[in-house]
């Protein structure tokens, strides 16, 4: 495990997180990104003209961490939210995760590792919902598929696996050129 972080540990991978009426929330979803066993990160926050006390906390915590930044800007929406992380996101690898969700703390390491051995431009993972402190349902496998492109668009096209952008790691590449 050592050495594995160690081959990793160049590799930044940068948090995008849209924020919008989610103090309830935020403390939780940025803690778990902060805590992540994978140190090589930067967190985009981006304060999509809230109206609640989230800007606010997002402050907080661009104050006491540096890998943290925040966006301020007009309401625009969370496709818009996004648009303005990529923008501003700095790293090799790109994430997406919504705020009012918490990540395991090998969220980073593990996609990563799973996209540097399979020379992958994107991972993808497992999630569980939960409500409180319990578990409603989940939806994980410890199994590795490997797709190439085509078969990667026609289980997407036909909603044969989850297509929530939090579930996955891609390569910032993938995005040249796409909003």
């Amino acid at each position: 495990a050592v050495m594995e972080l160690m081959l990793m540990k160049h590799e930044l991978i940068s948090m995008i997180v849209p924020v919008y009426n989610v103090e309830a929330y935020i403390r939780r979803c940025v803690d778990s990104i902060l805590e992540q066993s994978y140190k090589h990160i930067e967190v985009i926050l981006v304060d999509d003209g809230t109206p609640d006390h989230s800007g606010t906390i997002c402050d907080e915590y661009a104050a006491s961490d540096p890998r943290v930044k925040v966006i301020h800007q007009k309401n625009m929406g969370l496709s818009e939210a996004r648009n303005s992380g990529m923008r501003e996101a700095t790293g090799e690898y790109l994430c997406f995760i919504d705020s009012d969700d918490f990540v395991h703390c090998d969220y980073c390491s593990g996609l990563l590792r799973l996209i540097q051995e399979y020379d992958a431009p994107m991972a993808v993972c497992g999630y569980e919902f939960t409500t409180g402190d319990s578990v409603e349902w989940s939806q994980e496998s410890y199994d590795v598929t490997v797709r190439n492109r085509e078969e990667a668009m026609y289980h997407l096209i036909n909603n044969e696996h989850t297509n929530y952008v939090w579930l996955r790691m891609c390569k910032k590449e993938l995005f040249d050129g796409i909003r």
